[in-house]
């Protein structure tokens, strides 16, 4: 026998906003500082992995989730 809650018991919190996540400026430059220094430095110029590839993934997955945001916005509520 478990002690959960049924889901249909439980009272849903409304999500914060998006902007809510969001980095101020400074502590996106202090992020990217400390991701910076965690990074180990190699002269060595074999066994890296492409970057244009990844560039390009990383650019259609923003364009697919920007259009789906951009569709929900503009669905009426209902």
């Amino acid at each position: 026998m478990t002690n959960a809650t049924p889901a249909s018991q439980t009272s849903v919190e409304p999500e914060e906003p998006i902007r809510g996540e969001l980095f101020s400026t400074e502590r996106l430059e202090q992020h990217a500082e400390s991701l910076a220094a965690a990074q180990v430095v190699s002269d060595r110029l074999e066994g890296g992995r492409p970057l244009i590839p990844r560039v390009l993934e990383n650019g259609r997955v923003l364009l697919e989730y920007y259009n789906a945001t951009a569709s929900a916005i503009r669905r009426p509520n209902g």
